[in-house]
């Protein structure tokens, strides 16, 4: 029966809309796009993880074996890499003079992180040389093989035969000796970013530096 609803005064009509048949709803075009929410004032979006720093460590096989002077020279080295990709140079203490089985068991020699890349430094001496061995034994019980072995030359002569023949019992259980040069003026106590260098030890420290920087699980 049509339904009678009120018009003007003194008037009737008939509703002629069709009763509402239920059927699928249908959503919105506007309600189906993805909501946009704007990041709160201040605050940058978010960034990707920059990649890690490489990092390299600066060991002295004993005492007064160039290290600090070795890092800072490296730093030098890798001075014009962009600040992101620029190593990191660090030192650790000296390896102790004992029985290479009890600095690594007794827990005295300090283990870089993974991905490190380890320098050794000895005095091109006899002493030096003794103490590089006891090292890099050391070093190789804790499953630790250094990039290179830094021989710094003691004095302007040539290296002592019994030094080099105690440097022979390294060979192939470390990455390559490097000699660095004697530098009268870093002897003397000059800064290494003011010193006027030789060539020649500048050579070796860009060594050092590309060994360091190719080192496996690295990058350069």
């Amino acid at each position: 029966m049509p339904q009678v609803v009120a018009g003007g005064p003194g008037q009737a009509r008939q509703d002629q809309r069709p009763p509402a048949v239920p059927g699928p709803r249908v959503q919105p075009r506007h309600a189906r796009q993805p909501m946009l929410v704007a990041a709160p004032a201040g605050r940058p979006p978010p960034r990707a993880p920059r990649p890690a720093v490489p990092q390299i460590i600066i060991a002295g096989a004993h005492g007064g074996a160039g290290a600090s002077t070795l890092a800072e020279l490296l730093r030098l080295a890798f001075g014009g890499a962009p600040p992101g990709r620029r190593p990191q140079v660090g030192e650790m203490p000296p390896v102790p003079d004992a029985d290479p089985a009890r600095i690594a068991a007794a827990g005295w020699l300090p283990v870089p992180p993974p991905g490190t890349a380890l320098i050794l430094t000895a005095r091109g001496t006899a002493h030096g040389a003794r103490r590089a061995v006891i090292a890099v034994t050391a070093l190789e019980l804790r499953g630790i093989r250094p990039v290179a072995v830094a021989v710094i030359a003691d004095g302007a002569g040539p290296e002592p035969r019994q030094a080099a023949q105690r440097f022979d019992l390294i060979g192939g259980r470390t990455g390559p000796l490097i000699r660095v040069p004697f530098a009268a003026a870093l002897r003397a106590g000059a800064s290494p970013a003011g010193a006027r260098l030789p060539r020649r030890l500048l050579t070796a420290v860009n060594s050092l530096a590309a060994l360091a920087a190719a080192a496996p699980g690295r990058h350069a």
